[in-house]
C-alpha cells in the first residue's frame, strides 16, 4: 500500500538498517488500523477501485498517507505499548488526519 522507500524516508533509515518484512508488517497494520478507525476501504489508486465501487472506498490522499506514515513511525520508535519511563499512545496526528474520513453508513 505504501512504498517502502517512502517509509524509510519518513523514519530516516537506510535500506540496509532495517528489515523490509518488519516495515511491511507496520504498513499492513497501519492500513488495517486506519480502515478500522474510519470504516473505509483503502485503495492505492483510482484504477484499483473495483466496479461497482464500494460506498466506503477511499483512494490514498496525501493526508491519509501521512496518517499511515505517522503510525508506522510511532510503532517503529515505540516497540512496546509502554515503558517504565513513559506511556507511548498512538500519536494524536493520526487521529486528526483519520477523523475526517470516518464513513457513516446509512
Amino acid at each position: 500500500m505504501l512504498d517502502l522507500d517512502e517509509v524509510r524516508e519518513q523514519l530516516r533509515i537506510e535500506a540496509e538498517d532495517t528489515s523490509d518484512i518488519l516495515l511491511g508488517r507496520y504498513v499492513g497494520a497501519a492500513v488495517r488500523r486506519f480502515q478500522a478507525r474510519t470504516l473505509r476501504q483503502l485503495y492505492r489508486t483510482t484504477e484499483d477501485v473495483p466496479e461497482p465501487a464500494p460506498a466506503n472506498a477511499l483512494v490514498l490522499e496525501d493526508d491519509v498517507v501521512l496518517a499511515l506514515l505517522l503510525l508506522v513511525g510511532h510503532w517503529d520508535k515505540n516497540r512496546e505499548a509502554a515503558t517504565d519511563l513513559r506511556l507511548a499512545p498512538v500519536p494524536q496526528g493520526f487521529e486528526e488526519l483519520a477523523a475526517p474520513y470516518r464513513w457513516w453508513p446509512d
